[in-house]
């Protein structure tokens, strides 16, 4: 197993300067490190209210990037190695693809576009590197700061939503790529608990052949439940508006056959 980054390269330190990344900011990250050793850029964008512009030259200051196996498209503290750590199996990546059901696709839009973007530092990968792009318009909300407009339950809740999979909650896009520890569903924990193995592969990291594929199926199948549930209810709320429709409308002819019947 090749050893991993310490520190960062000089290139990514001066970014930095060049781009005039203050220190308040930069600290708020670093503490995020310290509680978590493996980020996903958008979870730290939506949890400090922190740019993706920002955060894409602060990021190779603090840690380095896997390109591809279990711990993809995330950033990992420098030292730190979750190939020889068993409790980092938490923060392996699900590459999650929705499977929209016709009725659903308003509800998700496509998540990306790949723009002529070059991480600062480009970091371990067990194959041939192929780096990630996501560029700041994938984080709603992503260029304001909570200082500058008060955010509404419903703002923040989309602004979870990006890193965080949850019940009765739609993936904001068709392509996700969730932490194991953020899928918020007792079942797909419950499948992670049971999955574990004692050896780190370089495919299915600390979890047996097969478990990622288990977990897409379960999160679809907890999309496609909700969605219907939410037609039946739309459903049961047309034929309630169309029994009151049908009600008035029998009283307004009973009122008017009652007028004729007094002339």
């Amino acid at each position: 197993v090749e050893k991993v980054p310490d520190s960062p390269r000089e290139i990514a330190l001066n970014q930095m300067k060049i781009k005039f990344i203050d220190k308040e900011r930069f600290n708020i990250v670093e503490k995020k490190f310290a509680e978590r050793p493996v980020w996903t850029k958008n979870a730290l964008s939506a949890l400090t209210r922190i740019s993706s512009d920002r955060l894409k030259f602060m990021l190779p200051a603090l840690a380095y990037y896997f390109t591809t196996g279990p711990w993809r498209n995330q950033w990992v503290k420098f030292g730190y190695d979750p190939r020889q750590d068993q409790t980092a199996a938490i923060h392996q990546t699900l590459d999650y693809r929705v499977r929209i059901q016709g009725g659903a696709r308003h509800k998700v839009t496509a998540k990306r576009s790949y723009a002529n973007y070059l991480l600062p530092y480009k970091a371990v990968n067990w194959s041939k590197p192929r780096t990630s792009v996501i560029d700041k318009s994938s984080f709603p909300g992503a260029d304001f700061s909570s200082e500058e407009q008060v955010e509404t339950e419903e703002e923040r809740e989309k602004m979870v939503d990006i890193y965080m999979f949850r019940k009765g909650r739609i993936p904001p896009y068709r392509q996700m790529f969730y932490q194991y520890c953020d899928i918020q569903i007792e079942a797909a924990q419950q499948l992670l608990e049971k999955s574990r193995v004692e050896t780190c592969s370089e495919r299915s990291g600390w979890f047996i052949t097969g478990t990622e594929e288990k977990l897409r199926n379960l999160l679809t199948q907890v999309i496609n439940d909700h969605i219907f549930e939410q037609r039946k209810k739309e459903t049961e709320t047309e034929t309630d508006a169309d029994a009151d429709e049908r009600n008035e409308m029998t009283e307004e002819t009973a009122g008017t056959e009652s007028e004729s019947d007094m002339d």
